[in-house]
């Protein structure tokens, strides 16, 4: 399940770090933020409803609605996304299942391990797992401001509606850190916009799109840098090299090469659950510089590879995750917030939320 800035799965919701989350907003938090205390017993997750929202996302939440425990320890939760015009309907999302590419909606697993301190988020469509440090902790009486600082960031003419604001008793509040993906993960853009060379072709196969980039006829990558691609090989030869140049940067598609190269890389087709998936490896390139040229999100994070998948008959730029077995060090910067109903209620009753 994705998010309605039409992003990600909804493990990078929950953990906003594991997709790379980050903000260029340049503003500082004008509330001093509270040092991170010791965990609570683990309770939060226990309850019915719990609500989340991330670091520097205003006003963007969703409601996690608790169903059936599953025998592995996971718990399983509905996700409905709201924002400040309204409650947003489930997104529609490719899985990559057992079956290859598969329209469905998420539905998520949640489960808490190493005695709390990790939590663990499931695709069950599609099997995919995500973890991070998990930090959770009581609020009761304390600043609103100390704790959800981030969360205004973007709106900090709002912050006078909570200055003084102080949670009321029962509140509880937990902290996701660093998450990763624990295997390895497959994504499409939202839409799954067919891709398109500059010359207004849309290849049907990545064996099409391989035999038809040129130098005249790149494939063009990036919204905000913009970047052309041009491959040698063939698919039948399963690699090759990428060469990244810098384009005239007026338009995403069409793109006009100028000259200069920009990174040099490899790569690689793959098959993957019946289904074949370009992944490319270019070393030196921003996210920026190889997300989705139209449509679709953000392609981000250290590890993340870019892709081209081929979806009914079209192909599809999305991007690959290698899974890790650790988790890495935490940061103390969380990436997201989850709030029980008592917390939840009483920041949005003051929040020009509808």
């Amino acid at each position: 399940m994705k998010l309605r800035t039409h992003t990600m799965s909804v493990a990078c919701m929950l953990l906003v770090a594991a997709c790379g989350g980050s903000d260029d907003n340049g503003q500082t938090n004008v509330a001093p933020v509270a040092p991170v205390p010791a965990a609570t017993t683990p309770l939060l997750l226990g309850s019915e409803t719990v609500y989340f929202i991330d670091a520097g996302g205003a006003y963007r939440y969703s409601t996690l609605q608790q169903d059936k425990p599953e025998s592995d320890g996971y718990t399983a939760f509905s996700i409905t996304y709201a924002d400040e015009d309204g409650v947003e309907p489930p997104p529609v999302d490719y899985k990559l299942t057992k079956d290859g590419w598969v329209l469905g909606e998420t539905a998520t697993g949640i489960r808490l391990d190493d005695n709390g301190a990790t939590l663990a988020i499931r695709d069950r469509s599609d099997g995919r797992t995500s973890w991070a440090r998990y930090r959770e902790i009581d609020v009761s009486g304390k600043f609103v401001t100390s704790y959800l600082g981030d969360y205004f960031k973007f709106r900090q003419e709002d912050l006078s509606r909570i200055t003084d604001a102080v949670f009321p008793p029962g509140s509880k509040l937990a902290y996701t850190f660093d998450s990763a993906p624990k295997n390895d993960q497959y994504d499409t853009s939202d839409p799954p916009s067919p891709y398109q060379l500059s010359s207004t072709i849309f290849p049907s196969s990545i064996a099409d799109l391989l035999a038809r980039d040129t130098m005249s006829d790149p494939v063009c990558v990036g919204r905000e840098t913009k970047s052309a691609l041009t491959f040698t090989g063939t698919a039948s030869q399963g690699a090759g090299t990428v060469t990244a140049y810098e384009t005239d940067g007026e338009t995403s598609v069409p793109c006009m090469i100028i000259g200069t190269i920009r990174a040099t890389g490899s790569w690689q087709l793959r098959t993957v659950n019946g289904a074949n998936i370009l992944v490319l490896t270019l070393p030196g390139l921003s996210d920026e510089d190889l997300d989705p040229a139209f449509g679709g999100y953000d392609i981000s994070g250290a590890d993340a590879l870019t892709t081209f998948n081929e979806i009914d008959g079209k192909v599809v730029q999305g991007y690959f995750l290698p899974g890790v077995p650790t988790l890495p060090p935490e940061t103390g910067t969380p990436a997201g917030y989850l709030l029980n109903p008592v917390a939840w209620n009483f920041v949005k009753a003051r929040l020009p939320n509808k």
